[in-house]
């Protein structure tokens, strides 16, 4: 089957897409006649590289067939759901599309071109807020991280209310030292959101981390009882 998908490939680099697609199919014709146990992995990746081949050649409604068909084989497919999106993006469903890059995301979040292209598409239509935090996120999973900050701002400014891009500035102000603004942020995070765990263990190690004991055992306190009620629910 390597054979078959190697020259597929290169028809497709070629721009061959007919002969790309053709072959693809031939690969989806004798895995289809052999045993489940062994198609098992192969059948998704097949249908999956059919449809990335038909979405090349504009044939958008086969695509998201076969994208169909991978998923249903395969239902943790980050990529499959990522050029599902893609797919829907470009015949104008732009709702399906982002439903799509957020199912990318679930499965794989740090998947920066989803996470872009979500923020993107997310401003496009006005929900600037949510659409920076994506980037914001993008940007700090490639080391991006005063691009992060401006993304992540820019969130906040539209939507102060928005707990999300305060704890992921927190967590990008971190990594790149600056404890006291990402005490700052994860701050702000616990007063919009009391319950947030993960921001309350962040500042209880920030705390630890310069010294400051007493409210390094406060977060701590603060962390055991929503450990405690958690547990209880």
């Amino acid at each position: 089957m390597l054979c078959y998908n190697n020259l597929a490939a290169a028809y497709i680099s070629k721009g061959e897409f007919d002969k790309g697609i053709s072959t693809y199919q031939t690969v989806l014709d004798k895995l289809t006649k052999l045993s489940p146990d062994y198609t098992r992995e192969l059948l998704p990746e097949a249908y999956y590289n059919a449809a990335n081949a038909l979405a090349r050649k504009k044939d958008y409604t086969n695509a998201l067939q076969n994208y169909k068909q991978a998923l249903v084989l395969r239902p943790n497919f980050p990529e499959a759901f990522y050029y599902m999106g893609l797919t829907y993006y470009n015949t104008g469903e732009t709702s399906k599309a982002i439903s799509c890059f957020e199912s990318a995301i679930n499965q794989k979040p740090d998947y920066r071109t989803a996470l872009h292209d979500l923020g993107i598409l997310l401003n496009s239509k006005g929900d600037s807020a949510v659409g920076n935090n994506y980037l914001g996120l993008s940007a700090s999973f490639g080391g991006q991280y005063d691009e992060a900050i401006v993304h992540f701002n820019a969130s906040i400014d539209k939507s102060p209310t928005f707990v999300e891009p305060y704890y992921n500035s927190g967590l990008t102000y971190a990594l790149i030292g600056e404890t006291q603004n990402a005490i700052n942020a994860f701050e702000k995070a616990t007063k919009l959101k009391p319950d947030f765990l993960d921001a309350h263990l962040n500042l209880q190690a920030l705390y630890l981390k310069i010294k400051d004991d007493g409210k390094a055992d406060v977060e701590q306190r603060i962390v055991a009882k929503l450990r405690s009620t958690s547990q209880n629910k």
